[in-house]
């Protein structure tokens, strides 16, 4: 299915990019709403305490990839279910994933810092669940660091 917004061939370093630059983007807005609503009242912003952000982001996220799912029609799956077997634990670290991330950025250190700390660890993830489909025989693709 092609993505009006996204130019070149699929596995092109093109569309690398532009997928990299537009999941850049969006951890920016994480980041920068994070810091934002959590701001001190008296200095003019929100000031929504640290458990009540969490809850409100996690929401949105989990409605937001939701609104993505339906309107992509994604959720019409008509592949083979044992290709499909592996998504059931990446949807669950996913969810793992959107809550933490909003941990993290309210810890007292630098965004940039969160940021490097989450993606190393998404990272070393996927290597391992790319190990894991190569032995199963589901991935043909040998990854290259």
């Amino acid at each position: 299915m092609r993505t009006p917004w996204l130019r070149g061939e699929d596995g092109s370093t093109g569309r690398l990019l532009q997928l990299c630059s537009a999941y850049f983007v969006c951890y920016v807005v994480t980041g920068v709403s994070l810091k934002y609503f959590q701001g001190s009242a008296a200095q003019g912003f929100p000031g929504v305490s640290d458990t009540a952000f969490l809850v409100y982001s996690t929401t949105g996220g989990c409605l937001l990839c939701l609104v993505v799912v339906f309107a992509r029609g994604w959720h019409r799956f008509e592949g083979s279910w044992r290709l499909a077997l592996p998504i059931v634990p990446s949807g669950i670290c996913t969810a793992i994933v959107i809550p933490t991330t909003t941990v993290i950025y309210s810890l007292p250190i630098s965004v940039m810092v969160a940021m490097v700390i989450m993606r190393g660890s998404i990272i070393v993830v996927s290597r391992l669940v790319d190990e894991v489909q190569i032995r199963q025989g589901l991935l043909k693709k040998k990854v290259v660091c």
